[in-house]
């Protein structure tokens, strides 16, 4: 602990009563005060500029896909491509797709497969149309391949059943030209 000096008079001089006071008794030096609100203000900046570069470090060379790598072209290997659907196009794999797709896909690519769901206004790339001919266009392999992999903003349905993602598939069929 401090000991305040006292001179020969057995008095404390001002100066060291102003010292001794510091900030346990609430009476800290103006300078002291001013010293203190600029170390924490730089502080708080230094912590702000060390989080945004890592934020962007971590964007640039992260294991994240970039928005950039989400727009390019989609397309499947050529043995996914080749893929075969193997559950039936019947009336109950298709309501199986349609009830998965309404629970896991409706947010994003609408009610009725268009792209139009209500989180569709913040994704970008938007999310596929199915009634469209692009879509329609696509192998059954190549779909069930972007079900179960995922790209961008499209996560990847991997933990779902192979065959309720194959029955999405059954499902989307339906759509054309709707």
């Amino acid at each position: 602990m401090n000991m305040p000096f006292i001179n020969d008079d057995g008095v404390i001089p001002a100066e060291a009563q102003a010292r001794s006071q510091g900030p346990l008794s609430g009476h800290e030096p103006e300078h002291e005060k001013e010293d203190s609100m600029v170390i924490s203000l730089a502080a708080r900046i230094g912590g702000l500029v060390l989080g945004a570069a890592l934020l962007l470090f971590l964007g640039l060379s992260g294991p994240t896909p970039r928005i950039a790598d989400a727009q390019a072209p989609w397309v499947a290997p050529a043995a996914e491509k080749a893929k075969k659907n193997p559950v039936p196009s019947d009336k109950k794999t298709i309501d199986q797709g349609e009830k998965v797709a309404k629970i896991n896909c409706a947010s994003c690519h609408g009610a009725k497969g268009k792209g139009d769901g209500a989180a569709a206004v913040a994704l970008n790339p938007k999310p596929a149309d199915w009634t469209s001919a692009r879509v329609q266009d696509e192998s059954d392999g190549e779909i069930f391949w972007k079900i179960t992999n995922g790209r961008g903003p499209m996560p990847s349905w991997r933990h779902l059943p192979e065959t309720d993602r194959w029955a999405i598939v059954r499902y989307i069929r339906t759509l054309a030209a709707k």
